[in-house]
């Protein structure tokens, strides 16, 4: 979508890659689309050894199936550094009736 109205900011969307594969000159990337849920059949396609002076070679070489109705018209990259999740709590106390003997009990 390209529009200066702030109030087209909702015909953006967005997908997240996790995933690709070079075939020759074409890659493929794997692509999570919210609008899909989990599948892992949605990609985008492109060769990046096309022509930019020839257009219909570069829309030739494009495609997606990300069921959208509007072109896509661009990517992005975000910043992303690997963290480790917090450790997993195994030794909790245990849950109901406390018995006399302990605190609170």
């Amino acid at each position: 979508m390209a529009s200066a109205s702030p109030l087209l900011l909702g015909a953006n969307h967005q997908v997240l890659a996790y995933g690709y594969s070079v075939a020759g000159t074409q890659v493929t990337m794997r692509v999570y689309d919210p609008n899909v849920g989990p599948d892992d059949e949605v990609w985008i396609r492109f060769d990046p050894a096309s022509s930019p002076a020839d257009a219909a070679s570069v829309a030739g070489s494009f495609a997606h199936n990300l069921g959208l109705r509007l072109p896509v018209r661009g990517f992005f990259l975000t910043r992303y550094a690997p963290a480790r999740p917090p450790a997993l709590v195994t030794d909790l106390p245990p849950r109901g009736r406390r018995g006399a003997d302990t605190p609170s009990g």
